[in-house]
């Protein structure tokens, strides 16, 4: 009899509570499901198209049918099939005007969710621009993007952003149709990982400085520190990750780099041009603008990438440049012995900024629709995809891409993500040309650039 009391009254509570459970799950469902407008904004996309494979009339095709034929609008439909509720409200943003960003962030009034290229996050995370994914990223998310993307946008152990495009853009590339011409190949660093020490690199160098019997000069490299802020600087830091001495310090928050490992890279990277007459003369005026890799005048250039790669192939298609003078060759850049070598890696991610919901839910979810698999091979037209399920499979039949797959993206270095970051760039490339034009000596131009810089960081 017991045991039937004990039956009847566990019904019989299941039976009170069920409707208190599914009117609190209709309520919440309600609540999800009301009308909400989210705001996007986004730099200009850097493909035409939805993926950017569409030809001319496939696009016009679309168009004639009303149907999405850009990236932007496409991103915007799928997402309101998943979603009808959601409104998304999409502004362009100009390169040519970051100062309405900045303007923005100061007065609170960014859109929930928007593109933040790497250089700035700093600055826009110091103003309190973003808002942690932590709690949207799964642990297969975690496991599928790379470990540097994620990094990248890390503060304090959160994230703070949705990882969209990945580049490992520090790699080098060789011209091994220069080697051949100098009967050098057996220089060029080896599959499978294509590693090399900065001994083994000053050696290939050497052997491809050369002067050609109608009086051209070829160099083995280029070394450019007079340019603008961008990526060029940035690839001087091959020589610096190679020594073992990075320019700044993330867990520090500055930089040391005026330590015995610094001065040997920057003396290194001095006796390419002075010492050993490898490099083009005239780095510290150098402006970034030479074409003399593709004019087969540099054989080894110290900058790379898929984007690189695609670049030269396409030159090498349409006939811009000649097949017997240019055979691309992806390497790792040098390093010495004991020391790992170093990629620079350039991603950048959508950040979400609304603090209130529903708006904050509903940014969170679409920057995980923008990087879910699917949506992170489009980017493959123009950088790597930030996941690996998606670079695995759009990549599956190309060769330099497995390789940086398997190898160079395991050395990737994300860049700084202190604010100052670019203005500290300013102060380094400043010393490089003082010592490169030696107004100063490596030790009291390192010792002055750590000064400036880590006064900066402090500010």
């Amino acid at each position: 009899m017991r045991k039937w009391i004990v039956v009847f009254l566990v019904l019989l509570m299941g039976a009170s509570l069920t409707p208190v459970w599914a009117a609190g799950a209709k309520e919440q469902a309600a609540t999800e499901m009301e009308p909400v407008t989210i705001k996007w904004w986004s730099y200009p996309i850097w493909w035409k198209g939805i993926t950017g494979h569409e030809t001319e009339a496939q696009l016009e095709a679309l168009k004639k049918e009303g149907k999405p034929a850009t990236y932007v609008d496409h991103m915007i439909a799928e997402f309101q099939k998943l979603y009808p509720h959601v409104e998304i409200e999409y502004t362009l943003l100009s390169w040519a005007e970051s100062q309405k960003l900045d303007v923005a962030i100061v007065s609170g009034t960014q859109a929930d969710i928007f593109y933040c290229p790497p250089a700035w996050f700093g600055k826009y995370y110091k103003l309190g621009a973003f808002q942690p994914v932590d709690d949207y990223l799964t642990a297969a998310d975690r496991a599928d993007f790379f470990e540097v993307c994620l990094e990248q946008a890390t503060v304090d152990g959160k994230v703070y952003w949705w990882p969209w495009v990945f580049g490992t853009e520090g790699e080098w590339i060789i011209n091994r149709a220069i080697f051949k011409e100098r009967n050098a190949e057996h220089l060029l660093p080896q599959p499978p990982e294509r590693s090399w020490t900065m001994d083994q690199f000053l050696e290939a160098a050497k052997a491809v400085t050369f002067e050609r019997a109608d009086g051209e000069k070829v160099y083995g490299v280029e070394m450019s520190l007079a340019h603008k802020r961008g990526v060029m600087l940035w690839y001087t830091e091959a020589f610096t990750y190679g020594f073992g001495a990075p320019i700044f310090d993330k867990k520090k928050g500055g930089t040391d780099f005026n330590n015995e490992k610094a001065v040997k890279a920057v003396q290194f990277m001095m006796d390419l041009e002075e010492k050993h007459g490898v490099s083009v003369p005239g780095a510290a005026g150098n402006t970034g603008d030479s074409n003399a890799f593709n004019e087969y005048r540099v054989a080894i250039r110290m900058a790379g990438g898929l984007s690189a790669m695609s670049t030269i192939k396409k030159g090498l298609a349409d006939g811009t440049l000649e097949p017997n003078k240019m055979d691309p060759y992806m390497v790792l850049p040098p390093h010495v012995e004991g020391e790992e070598p170093g990629v620079k890696a350039g991603i950048g991610g959508w950040t979400v900024s609304s603090k209130e919901e529903p708006q904050r839910k509903w940014a969170m979810e679409f920057g995980r629709f923008l990087t879910n698999e699917q949506n992170e091979e489009i980017v493959s037209v123009f950088m790597m995809p930030t996941r690996r399920s998606a670079s695995e499979r759009v990549y599956k039949d190309n060769e330099e891409a497995q390789w940086i797959l398997k190898y160079s993206s395991e050395y990737a270095k994300p860049q700084s993500v202190l604010p100052q970051t670019m203005e500290s760039y300013d102060l380094y490339m400043e010393a490089l040309q003082k010592i490169f034009t030696h107004e100063t000596s490596i030790q009291d131009g390192l010792d002055e650039y750590v000064m400036k810089a880590n006064k900066l960081f402090q500010e």
